[in-house]
C-alpha cells in the first residue's frame, strides 16, 4: 500500500492594515496612544439609553461589562447591578457608539470652527474615557499595558537614538539636494543612487518610529516567523483604503532583507535573515 502523503497547501494571509496590523494611521493625524485610546472606546460595553427634553435627546452611557472585547457580549456581567431606568430606549452599545451618538461629527453646513470643536470633544473623550474618573478608569492598566507592548525594544531605541518615548528621534536636518549638489562632481550614478536611497531609508525610520513605538505590530512579524520556522509556504496580501501601504511595504521589504530595526541582530535583537528571504 502506497503510503499516503499530505502536502502542506500555500497558505494566502490577506491582512486588511488599519487597526489590525497598524496602529496609527498617518492620513487622520492618529498616533499609537490616539489609537489605543479609540480601541479601548469599541471594544467597553455599556447601557446606552436616551430620554427627550425639550424635543432634544440626551444620551447616558453606563459600564456593564468588566472587560474589553471587540464583539458585544451576548451577557454583559455587571448588568444586573445597573439601576432600573424608566426609557424603553435603550440597547448594549460600546462607549465609541456613545460618543457618535452623543457627539457625531459634524458634516453639514457647521462652520470649521464649529467642527474642529467637535473632532477636539471627541478626541478629549476617547482620551480621558481610561483615564482617572473616567468611565472607564478600571481599565487605565489594560490601556497602558497595550501601549507599553507597542513601544520599540531597548535595542532598537538605541539604534535609532530614542532616549524617551515622548522625546522621540532627533529632528531631521539631512538634506539629500543640498548634499547631492555637493558631490555631484565626485559621484559616479552607482554612488549617487546608494546615497539616495540611504537618504530614504533615514526619512523612513524618522516617519515611522520617531514615537519610538513599533509601526507594524509585533506580533504580525513573528507570526511569519513561525510560519516560516515550521516550513509552511505563504504568501502575504496588504490591503487598505487608506494612505500608508507604501509605509508598510518599506517595512516589510526591511523585514524580509534582516535590516528592520527590531530584527536585524544588533543590540541584542533577533536576526530573520535566516529565516525570511525576500520573495516569500
Amino acid at each position: 500500500m502506497a503510503q499516503a502523503v499530505t502536502a502542506k497547501r500555500r497558505l494566502v494571509l490577506h491582512f486588511d492594515i488599519n487597526n489590525t496590523i497598524l496602529m496609527n494611521d498617518h492620513s487622520k493625524g492618529l498616533n499609537t496612544v490616539d489609537n489605543v485610546a479609540r480601541i479601548v472606546c469599541k471594544s467597553a460595553w455599556g447601557r446606552l439609553s436616551s430620554t427627550k427634553v425639550d424635543n432634544e435627546k440626551h444620551w447616558v452611557w453606563e459600564l456593564a461589562h468588566d472587560s474589553l472585547t471587540f464583539c458585544k457580549p451576548e451577557s454583559p456581567n455587571m448588568a444586573a447591578n445597573l439601576p432600573q431606568i424608566e426609557s424603553q430606549d435603550w440597547s448594549y452599545a460600546s462607549y465609541m457608539d456613545y460618543i457618535d451618538a452623543a457627539y457625531p461629527e459634524l458634516k453639514g453646513s457647521e462652520t470649521d470652527a464649529q467642527k474642529a470643536d467637535r473632532l477636539d470633544t471627541r478626541d478629549k473623550m476617547k482620551a480621558k474615557f481610561s483615564q482617572p474618573g473616567g468611565q472607564g478608569s478600571k481599565f487605565k492598566n489594560t490601556a497602558e499595558k497595550l501601549i507599553k507592548n507597542l513601544s520599540l525594544p531597548k535595542g532598537a531605541k538605541d539604534e535609532l537614538g530614542i532616549t524617551d518615548d515622548t522625546m522621540g528621534m532627533e529632528p531631521e536636518t539631512y538634506s539629500p539636494e543640498k548634499q547631492a549638489h555637493e558631490g555631484e562632481e565626485s559621484e559616479d550614478e552607482e554612488t549617487k543612487k546608494e546615497n539616495a536611497r540611504k537618504a530614504h531609508d533615514k526619512r523612513m525610520l524618522h516617519k515611522l518610529y520617531n514615537e519610538g513605538r513599533y509601526h507594524l505590530i509585533p506580533s504580525f512579524f513573528r507570526t511569519l516567523m513561525f510560519l516560516k520556522k515550521q516550513k509552511q509556504e505563504f504568501s502575504v496580501v496588504f490591503r487598505t483604503f487608506g494612505q500608508d501601504l507604501k509605509n508598510v511595504v518599506w517595512e516589510f521589504d526591511k523585514f524580509t532583507r534582516g535590516e528592520h530595526p527590531c530584527f536585524n541582530g544588533r543590540n541584542g535583537l533577533p536576526i530573520v535573515k535566516e529565516v525570511l528571504n525576500n520573495g516569500t
